[in-house]
């Protein structure tokens, strides 16, 4: 004998099934975004251990490859690495040579197999350093310029040759609406550590300094994350105008000379990313106003150091 079921129980059992199902909907999608999040972080924190790692290998081979180098004992780092001391050729096509921390990409030099070919003829630090290097295109006096670069504010040097200068961030004021809201200094990538600016440089065998023959250098690297935004933690509510003074070229304040007169060469406020702009300070949307509002991303300044005595000194 077949039972019929009543209309009332078919309509009560398809209204809750119905209601079961879009509750199910609505809680995927929260714990999916928070999901979302949480990966995105990790990737982000993770590409910072990974470069940490690398710039200490590059700058323990660094120290250990200067300490052998065929040098004048009496040339100091800068002039090694950055001018024309006796044993800088031999530095500049074996150990590192700033000028490829940017390789502008041109006929014959665009793929991945012709990109990979270049950089085996490059320095070994050099080589070390390729994992930290990006595809990125700027604007240069109006037009676009594809690069393969280290992250940094793209310079020219007096040779007309492109190069990486570090923006190091002296301070930041979201909120004083005075036009200088970041002051930074630029640095090179690699530079000697010396216990106070301005101290003799501790390479030579005469340095004056009660250190000396002695290789200690710093490698510098930009972390900026893709995922997570700049904010000053000091002021209680981060929003308004907060964004659009923080991610604005125009208001940088540039402390001191470029090293090497070198010149900067990006135009300002330009693209989108952890990079972009012209102090390479980068730029993205935020969720306080999608597609309105700029911020700077967070960004930590990557710093590793290695010190070797020098062991091969050629006299002058």
């Amino acid at each position: 004998m077949m039972h019929s079921i009543p209309q009332s129980h078919h309509t009560t059992s398809t209204r809750a099934s119905g209601r079961r199902r879009g509750s199910v909907l609505v809680e995927f999608a929260m714990v999916s975004f928070v999901l979302y999040l949480l990966t995105v972080v990790l990737l982000d924190w993770s590409r910072a251990s990974m470069a940490a790692q690398t710039l200490q290998g590059a700058a323990s081979l660094m120290a250990k490859e200067l300490a052998r180098a065929p040098i004048e004992g009496t040339c100091s780092f800068e002039g090694v690495l950055y001018d024309n001391c006796s044993g800088s050729a031999y530095v500049r096509s074996r150990i590192y040579d700033e000028q490829h921390l940017v390789i502008e990409l041109t006929a014959g030099l665009s793929t991945p197999e012709e990109i990979s070919a270049h950089f085996a003829g490059l320095p070994i630090v050099n080589q070390m350093l390729r994992p930290l290097m990006f595809f990125d295109e700027v604007k240069i006096g109006g037009a676009d310029v594809p690069l393969f670069r280290y992250p940094g504010a793209v310079v020219k040097r007096p040779d007309g040759e492109y190069t990486v200068l570090i923006p190091y961030i002296l301070e930041r004021d979201y909120y004083d609406n005075q036009g200088d809201a970041e002051r930074v200094s630029l640095r090179r990538v690699v530079e000697e550590v010396k216990a106070a600016e301005g101290d003799p440089s501790h390479f030579p065998i005469n340095s004056p300094s009660d250190l000396r023959g002695v290789v200690s250098l710093r490698l510098n690297y930009p972390y900026q994350a893709v995922s997570m935004s700049a904010f000053d933690s000091s002021q209680p509510e981060p929003t308004g105008p907060y964004a659009k003074a923080l991610a604005s070229d125009a208001n940088v304040q540039q402390e001191g000379s470029t090293p090497g007169g070198y010149t900067l060469e990006v135009d300002g406020d330009t693209g989108i990313g952890p990079n972009a702009g012209r102090y390479g300070l980068g730029a993205h949307y935020t969720l306080i106003a999608p597609g309105e509002q700029l911020a700077r991303p967070f960004r930590r300044l990557i710093s590793v150091q290695a010190i070797q005595r020098r062991e091969v000194i050629f006299g002058p």
